[in-house]
C-alpha cells in the first residue's frame, strides 16, 4: 500500500491560493493513505479549496494533521482514522451553533489552540476523544469559562491558557486522568484546578505568571503539590514556589512528604528565601538530582558561586568552591548559560 506525507508551510506569504495548490495536489496523487498532512497559511484561504482537501484527505484515511491560519472547516472533527491532531487556527472554535457532533474516536493526540473558547465545545471536543492519550491546549480566554477533561488514558497534559481581563476574569479547570504521568501548567492566571485522581503523575512542571498574588495561588499550589505527592520529578519558577510555601503558615497542613521524588528543578532569583527551598528540600527524603537556575548579572559568576554556599549552609570560600567545581570531592558542576547559573548537584549533600 502506498503511503505519503504533504508538508505544505507558507506562513510568512499572503498567497491566497496556497490551499489551491494542496488540493491540487492531493488529487493528483496516487496514494491510497495519507500519513501526514500539514498546511500552514499566513493568508485569506479559499474555503472551497480547504474543503476539497478535507475530503481527499478523509477517503485517503489521513493519520496525522497539522493545520496552521485561517482554516475553517467542520469535517476535521470527523476525521475517524486520525491519531494526531495540531490545531493552530485561531477562528475554528469560535462559533459553536453550526459545528456537528465530534467523532475522534482513534485520535491519540491533540494539540488545540482556543481563542474565546466556549467550554461547552471544548468538553465535547475532548469527550469525543476516547483513546486520547496526549494532549495540549493553547490560547486566551476572555470570559469566565470552565473546562471539564475527563480522559481516563490520558498520560501527558500541558495548559498554556492566558486571561485577557487580569482583573475580574477567572476560569476553571476540573481534571480527571487517572492515568496521568506529565503535567505541565503555565500562566496560571486566576485560574481554578480541581484535580482528582491524579496520583498517577510522575513529572511535573509548574510556571505561574510573574507578580501574581499569593492569595490566589495559595490554594492552588496547595491542592496540586498534594495531588502530585508520588511525583518522581518537579520543577516550579519563584512565584510556584512562593505560593507553595502558603502551606507552612501556622494552622495550614505541612508539604507533603515527596517519597519517591528523584529530581527537582527550581528557578529563582537573589530575592529568594533560603528556608522556602530548604522546606521543600525536607520533604524530598530520596532526592538525587537538584537543578537550580539563578537569574544574576553577566560576570557575577563569585556572587552566584556565594548565593548557592549559602542555601546549603556550605563553608566555603569562593576559591574553595572553584576547586570542588574544577576537580569536585562532590560531583558538582555549574556552567554559565547565557546570563543564568544552572547547578547541578547530587543529593544527599554535606551541609552543616
Amino acid at each position: 500500500m502506498l503511503s505519503s506525507n504533504f508538508d505544505f508551510e507558507d506562513n510568512i506569504s499572503n498567497e491566497s491560493n496556497h490551499a489551491c495548490i494542496a488540493r491540487h495536489v492531493l488529487t493528483s496523487c496516487s496514494s491510497k493513505q495519507i500519513n501526514r498532512f500539514s498546511l500552514a497559511v499566513n493568508g485569506y484561504v479559499c474555503n472551497l479549496c480547504f474543503d476539497a482537501c478535507t475530503s481527499e484527505l478523509i477517503s485517503r484515511n489521513a493519520l496525522e494533521l497539522k493545520l496552521e491560519g485561517s482554516l475553517v472547516t467542520h469535517g476535521i472533527f470527523t476525521f475517524k482514522t486520525l491519531t494526531a491532531l495540531d490545531l493552530k487556527s485561531n477562528i475554528i472554535l469560535l462559533d459553536t451553533k453550526d459545528i456537528p457532533t465530534f467523532d475522534l474516536p482513534n485520535l491519540k493526540k491533540l494539540r488545540t489552540h482556543l481563542f474565546y473558547p466556549s467550554s461547552d465545545l471544548s468538553e465535547k471536543l475532548f469527550s469525543s476523544c476516547p483513546v486520547l492519550e496526549d494532549l495540549t491546549i493553547e490560547g486566551n480566554v476572555r470570559s469566565e469559562t470552565k473546562f471539564n477533561i475527563s480522559c481516563p488514558l490520558l498520560k501527558r497534559l500541558k495548559i498554556q491558557l492566558q486571561a485577557w481581563d487580569f482583573e475580574g476574569l477567572k476560569y476553571k479547570f476540573v481534571l480527571n486522568a487517572s492515568n496521568l504521568k506529565y503535567l505541565e501548567l503555565i500562566d496560571m492566571f486566576k485560574a481554578e484546578y480541581v484535580v482528582e485522581n491524579l496520583t498517577s503523575v510522575v513529572e511535573a512542571k509548574l510556571k505561574m505568571r510573574k507578580g501574581a498574588a499569593d492569595e490566589i495561588f495559595g490554594n492552588l499550589a496547595a491542592e496540586l503539590l498534594w495531588a502530585f505527592r508520588n511525583l518522581q520529578s518537579l520543577s516550579m519558577d519563584e512565584d510556584c514556589l512562593l505560593a507553595s510555601m502558603v502551606l507552612n503558615d501556622p494552622g495550614r497542613c505541612d508539604l507533603p512528604t515527596f517519597n519517591d521524588m528523584k529530581r527537582l528543578e527550581l528557578f529563582f532569583n537573589d530575592h529568594s528565601d533560603q528556608e522556602m527551598i530548604a522546606s521543600l528540600l525536607n520533604v524530598c527524603p530520596n532526592l538525587e538530582s537538584l537543578i537550580l537556575f539563578e537569574s544574576f548579572a553577566e560576570g557575577d559568576k563569585s556572587r552566584a558561586h556565594q548565593r548557592y554556599m549559602e542555601i546549603f549552609g556550605l563553608k566555603l570560600n569562593s576559591e574553595a568552591f572553584d576547586w570542588i567545581l574544577d576537580y569536585g570531592p562532590l560531583p558538582l558542576w555549574v556552567d554559565n548559560i547565557w546570563r543564568n547559573e544552572v547547578a547541578y548537584f547530587n543529593w544527599p549533600l554535606t551541609v552543616d
